[in-house]
């Protein structure tokens, strides 16, 4: 894993806007110079705590993963809204498993569910799992699962970005949870939210202080799909 990021590998991601002016948005390498503060490089943690848009720490965070770890969240972002579909048996055991003998199948089985009359969070519940089951790049994944045709030349960092994009489209409140989510990923020894040292033998993500956050979050996230499983 990638434990800390620098200045040079944020421009080498080539994030949005990177070429274009620096007026706020573009995340031009002055903007970035600036969204460091000072620091040659920032930690998981360090990042998730950017005053910026969810999506876009999520984009970087998934970029200090390495390529099985990109999988492994793509296959946990696909399945925080699992339920809010009727998914293939074969997709729901590579979301479970991971298992990379069923991947081809599990990802024709979700390209080919007919979700376009189904309620709108059915049908991004479903393109976040046919971009999990995809799996091998970023915006390639993305277009693959949007337009349901096939994804056979997409990479492992788009798949994971346009699982959590779509699970986010179905559940919103689940974006936090991506964060947090990744940052453990990244700095499995330090707390998702506070950054201090986590116990050696702790099994949480979070420290004992953060737990009833972590778990306000996650009471958040339940509400919301429960709400939007409600029919229209």
């Amino acid at each position: 894993m990638m434990k800390k990021v620098t200045i040079e590998q944020v421009m080498e991601w080539r994030p949005c806007g990177c070429d274009g002016p620096h007026d706020g948005r573009n995340y031009t390498r002055q903007r970035v110079q600036e969204l460091f503060g000072g620091k040659k490089a920032l930690s998981a943690c360090e990042v998730a705590a950017l005053d910026l848009p969810q999506e876009d720490i999520v984009w970087a965070l998934i970029r200090m993963l390495d390529t099985p770890a990109q999988r492994n969240f793509a296959r946990w972002a696909a399945l925080q809204v699992r339920h809010l579909w009727d998914a293939p048996d074969i997709v729901g055991r590579y979301l479970e498993t991971g298992d990379e003998s069923i991947r081809s199948a599990a990802h024709a089985a979700a390209i080919t569910y007919d979700s376009t009359a189904s309620h709108a969070a059915i049908a991004t519940a479903n393109y976040a799992a046919t971009a999990a089951t995809a799996a091998r790049d970023t915006d390639a994944a993305y277009n693959a699962a949007a337009t349901t045709t096939t994804a056979t030349t997409a990479h492992d960092t788009d798949a994971a970005y346009a699982a959590a994009a779509y699970a986010t489209a179905a559940c919103p409140a689940f974006q936090r949870a991506q964060v947090l989510r990744l940052a453990e990923m990244v700095d499995g020894d330090t707390c998702a939210i506070c950054n201090t040292p986590l116990p050696p033998d702790s099994v949480a993500p979070v420290c004992s202080q953060c737990q009833e956050i972590e778990g306000e979050l996650e009471a958040d996230a339940r509400a919301e799909t429960e709400q939007r499983r409600r029919p229209l």
